[in-house]
């Protein structure tokens, strides 16, 4: 097992040994997810494209999305 991960203990980690890391943005939705006339979602008043983009996004990405929301409100 070259290059393998290992616990203090030097056996190999699992991935169960490994906790997922949360993304450092969370999303705004607020699970009312319905567009209204113009487009956006009248949850989180996000555009379909910015909630379909949003799990693949960075952090600065979404940093740019929640900033353009503050202006839709």
């Amino acid at each position: 097992m070259v290059g393998a991960a290992l616990k203090p203990t030097g056996t190999p980690l699992k991935p169960a040994d490994v906790a997922p890391k949360p993304p450092a943005v969370a999303s705004p939705c607020v699970d009312i997810c319905r567009l209204d006339p113009q487009g956006l979602c009248i949850g989180c008043r996000r555009t379909l494209g910015e909630i379909a983009e949003w799990s693949q996004a960075s952090d600065a990405r979404r940093l740019e999305i929640l900033s353009a929301l503050k202006a839709r409100t």
